[in-house]
């Protein structure tokens, strides 16, 4: 009940305007709860994001009755990174543009931003980086509408350069893709504050880490150690963890070092398995399959071998579906934009 109604019930009776303040004072406190609720599910997603996501529905339910809309974006887009780390690209798309009509909606240029990068992700996964970039190039012209001196904004433009960067890779352009994220480092040294950098830039060495296997082994390890050097005590399994071990895997599996990648490669599996990332799965599982079948271990090596084709198998049908909706998606805009007289011409 919003203000406005309890002055209305003012004029006809008391226990209306006893009833209405009791009404605002539960949703202060559900607000509140939220707040709480929400801070507890974030750090809940840090160390399992199938526990976290458990919570959403509820969350989201709950968002919507106390029309607490920057909670109620917070949550949509908290679903869109679920499906993108589980990689479910065909939920992906229906979530990200929910967020973008929602944000649309409440105009509010952050999560709209974020909604584009989220649909760059499904274009690109789906070969079509052109349309992937032109999302990318809208998730960049919002962010320059929002406040400029906002943190989270800050951050975002940061997300889109990595976007770019995902999609230079998926192009086989890896030099291109490396001077994104090295923007992006040089954008890091604007935090002031040591430990808030060295969050940001844990992140950073890990993504230009894996995109150095690309160009030079020997640069992907020094930017995975240094990754490592900064990496905060309090995140003990978080998914950045995967990024650096498989980096360190592929290392030591080029150098020769079989012990070394096979101990690397299997501690990326136990933090995937820990909090839930099932993203890019293959890059562990195909890795450890030729080791195995380069030392003789053929049980092992067949062991990865179903593991790779049942991750594939997933994938496969996820794209598709996601294809699918993309495809629906085109056929829409391009009926949309035909000119009148072309109508015209069938019905004639």
């Amino acid at each position: 009940m919003n203000l406005s109604k309890a002055i209305k019930m003012l004029f006809f009776s008391g226990c209306f305007l006893i009833f209405s303040i009791a009404l605002q004072g539960q949703n202060k406190v559900s607000s509140a709860q939220l707040d709480l609720k929400l801070k507890a599910n974030t750090e809940l997603y840090r160390k399992n994001i199938d526990e976290a996501f458990l919570q959403i529905p509820d969350l989201l339910k709950l968002a919507r009755n106390l029309k607490n809309s920057n909670a109620e974006m917070k949550i949509i887009d908290r679903k869109c990174r679920y499906f993108y780390s589980k990689n479910l690209i065909d939920s992906l798309i229906v979530q990200a543009e929910e967020l973008k009509k929602v944000s649309a909606n409440y105009q509010d240029y952050y999560f709209e931003s974020m909604a584009n990068v989220y649909l760059a992700e499904t274009y690109s996964i789906n070969n079509l980086p052109d349309r992937a970039i032109e999302n990318l190039n809208d998730a960049y012209k919002l962010l320059e509408k929002a406040d400029a001196k906002s943190e989270k904004v800050f951050f975002a433009k940061a997300n889109v350069l990595g976007s770019f960067a995902n999609i230079y890779l998926d192009k086989k352009q890896p030099k291109e893709a490396a001077k994104k994220i090295r923007q992006v480092i040089k954008n890091g040294y604007e935090i002031q504050n040591i430990e808030e950098r060295n969050v940001f830039q844990y992140l950073n060495y890990s993504n230009i880490a894996n995109i150095y296997l690309q160009i030079n082994i020997d640069s992907a390890k020094i930017f995975a150690d240094k990754s490592l050097a900064i990496r905060p005590k309090e995140n003990t399994d978080d998914k950045n963890l995967i990024s650096i071990y498989s980096v360190l895997g592929t290392y030591y599996e080029k150098k020769k070092d079989f012990k070394s990648s096979i101990n690397y490669f299997h501690k990326a599996l136990k933090v995937s398995k820990s909090n839930g990332t099932d993203l890019n799965l293959n890059e562990i599982y195909l890795p450890l399959r030729r080791i195995y079948l380069s030392t003789n271990q053929k049980d092992s090596a067949e062991f990865y071998r179903i593991k790779a084709e049942a991750y594939d198998l997933k994938v496969m049908n996820s794209k598709y579906n996601s294809l699918q909706k993309v495809l629906s998606k085109e056929k829409n805009l391009h009926e949309q934009s035909r000119p009148e007289h072309y109508l015209y011409a069938i019905l004639g």
